[in-house]
């Protein structure tokens, strides 16, 4: 996601099962906010504009949510696959 065509500055891990959480790994700082249904207000709203506004693909599913800096550099990898330039 980023703010505009053509630009990207996070990638959005969606767990939506169970407890419901949407990791957001900052691809611009390397940080991690990670927001969990039950504890984030208007998380449905949250969760439906990244789905509406983003770009789904397909992850690996060996990185643990907490190796923040193995997702950045996915994110940073699939960016460039797809000529995205990454800032704010």
């Amino acid at each position: 996601m980023g703010n505009g065509e053509g630009y990207v500055h996070f990638l959005a891990k969606m767990a939506l099962y169970r407890g419901q959480s949407i990791n957001c790994y900052n691809l611009v700082t390397s940080e991690r906010r990670k927001l969990e249904g039950r504890n984030t207000p208007n998380f449905d709203s949250v969760r439906d504009q990244f789905i509406k506004d983003g770009i789904e693909i397909a992850y690996p599913s060996d990185i643990p949510e907490a190796d923040v800096e193995r997702w950045v550099a996915f994110g940073r990898a699939e960016a460039k696959k797809r000529n995205l330039e990454i800032r704010v």
